[in-house]
Formats: structure tokens, C-alpha cells, sequence
């Protein structure tokens, strides 16, 4: 989702309100892009929900994104990010995560050590887990108020955690997780695990007759974000669908990318051999660009006909 959010931006810079607040248009475009459809809404006073504020604090934060003639834009910073292994993208989230409730970091620290003691516990109870957060925790108070807003505290942790996918939740019971287990990437940061990324990413899709790529949300990011040159993602559910038109392969053009660069790149990824009605439309809309296009020109106007004619 933090990819979906910065090569959205990239593509189309939100516009921004009063006190830099995106318009709810945009994000409501930008809400169909994500692959989480839990948006989580807000308790705080912040005016996103809380998986998305957190998304664009940490971008902020590591200067991903900027804002620039009232728009919210994608930075350059975006390219070194995204080639990052994972352990270390995950690695910088959790640094960001601790940073961001660092007025709870006690908290924070008792339940991170916890997490450490149980990488190798098939399954926790969340709610046993709570209490020895706060058990451990020094200086908490016992007062029962108090308690019921530290454990959601660490309940609402909990849930941030799995957001940047380190502990997963299961077990529901009217729509409370009873049960949670730190995943592999999980154990990797937090234990100081070695984590092999083989098989965690794919790196093939369908190419359809119908212009339509399918791909898993599993296919590696960086292939991707080559993709999204040429096509535009048009449906976000158990696989992602792109398109690939006339006007993607204009706006690949643009970028520098030839139909024969489009083509080769379909062909090393796509799982079946590429069909020959894409292969030859993409070839044609290629070929087809640049043919016409608009200049800057300076138009010198002369009152006196003679010398205009001397001039040309």
C-alpha cells in the first residue's frame, strides 16, 4: 500500500485544502488503489484514517513525499526506497513506528521485548499479552481507568504492527482477534533473524487478449513499477488488474520506452506466450507516436509587409 500511495502521487499529485488536507475526491480515488479495503477510521483528530495517517507520517518523515503549489507530490526519494530488500524497508517502518510513540515508549519497548521472547510461539493470546505489557511495563498505574486506556494502547499497537506486517491477528470472535503470531518477516526484524526473500516474491503475471494484465499482489515491486509505465491499474481485489490502451503506451512513449521495450518486457514476465493481438497493437500505438506533435514556436509580427517578406 505505501507503494500504491507513492507511484499514485507520482502519477497524479493531490490537490491539497486548507491545512494540507487532501480533497476527499482524491482520496477516495486513491482509497480504490489500495490493496487493504480496511481503512480504519479515526478516533483522533487527525483527518485521515489511522492506517493512512500513518503511512503519510512515515513518508514525511523519510522525505518521500513533498508538497509543492498546493499539491502532494512524490519525491525522487521514492526510486531508493523502493529498491530496499524488504527486511530493510521493514527494518526502517519499525524504527519510524518506535519514533512515532516514543510518549509511550516504555510501552512500546516492554511489548517489543515480549515479541522477541515469543517468535518462536505458533500462538499468543492478545489478551494475556496486554496484561504483561502492562505488567512489565514500569511506572503504569494500576487505577482501572487508566488501565482500560493502556490496553487499548497496546491493543491499538498491536494492530499498527500487523498494519507493517510483522505480527498477524486471527482467531476472530465477533470481529475481535483472540490470537496473534509474529510472522517470518517478523521474526526476521525483530529476533535479528537472517530471512532469505526466495519465493516471498513472484515475478510473473497473465497477459490477457483482452489488454488486461493479472497480477498477484506478491509480484515484486520493481517489476511492478515498470509495469505501471505502460498500463493503469483498473481493479484491486484477490489479484490486481491492469490495462494496457493506446494512451498508456503514448504515455510510455513520453518516458523514453519503445512498443519493442513494452513487448520484451511482457514477454520475460508473462506466465503464457503473449498474445499476438496485444503484441501487435502495442507495436502499432508505438510506431504511431511522436508522428504529430506541438512545438514551441515565437510568432514576429511586422507592420510593414516588405519587411516581413525580407525577413522570411
Amino acid at each position: 500500500d505505501l507503494f500504491s500511495f507513492l507511484t499514485w502521487l507520482r502519477a497524479e499529485p493531490a490537490r491539497l485544502k486548507d491545512k494540507d488536507v487532501i480533497y476527499k475526491r482524491a482520496l477516495d480515488n486513491l482509497f480504490k488503489r489500495l490493496e487493504s479495503k480496511e481503512h480504519h477510521a479515526s478516533s483522533a483528530p487527525h483527518p485521515y484514517p489511522d492506517r493512512l495517517d500513518l503511512m503519510i507520517q512515515y513518508c514525511r518523515s523519510r522525505r518521500l513525499i513533498y508538497e509543492e503549489d498546493g499539491r502532494l507530490r512524490c519525491s525522487s526519494a521514492f526510486k531508493q526506497w523502493l529498491n530496499l530488500p524488504t527486511a530493510e524497508k521493514l527494518d526502517d517502518l519499525l524504527a519510524f513506528w518506535y519514533s512515532r510513540n516514543h510518549s509511550q515508549a516504555h510501552c512500546a519497548a516492554s511489548l517489543l521485548s515480549l515479541l522477541e521472547f515469543s517468535l518462536d510461539v505458533g500462538s499468543i493470546d492478545r489478551d494475556a499479552l496486554t496484561d504483561l505489557v502492562l505488567t512489565c511495563t514500569p511506572g503504569v498505574s494500576r487505577e482501572a481507568s487508566v488501565q482500560i486506556h493502556n490496553r487499548l494502547g497496546v491493543q491499538e499497537a498491536l494492530l499498527e504492527l500487523e498494519w507493517l506486517g510483522l505480527v498477524r491477528h486471527y482467531g476472530h470472535q465477533n470481529g475481535v482477534p483472540r490470537a496473534l503470531g509474529v510472522t517470518l518477516p517478523g521474526r526476521s526484524v525483530l529476533g535479528n533473524r537472517p530471512w532469505v526473500e526466495d519465493g516471498t516474491w513472484t515475478e510473473a503475471f497473465l497477459v490477457q487478449p483482452t489488454y488486461e494484465v493479472i497480477v498477484p499482489h506478491t509480484l515484486k515491486l520493481a517489476i511492478r513499477d515498470e509495469l505501471e509505465l505502460f498500463a493503469d491499474l483498473i481493479a484491486v481485489d484477490r489479484t490486481l488488474t491492469y490495462r494496457i490502451t493506446r494512451e498508456t503506451v503514448y504515455r510510455a512513449g513520453e518516458e523514453g520506452m519503445s512498443g519493442e521495450a513494452i513487448t520484451a518486457f511482457l514477454e520475460h514476465h508473462s506466465e503464457k506466450p503473449l498474445p499476438q493481438n496485444v503484441e501487435y497493437s502495442i507495436r502499432e500505438w508505438a510506431e504511431r507516436y511522436g508522428k504529430i506533435y506541438f512545438m514551441d514556436v515565437f510568432l514576429l509580427r511586422a507592420e510593414d509587409p516588405e519587411i516581413a517578406r525580407h525577413i522570411k
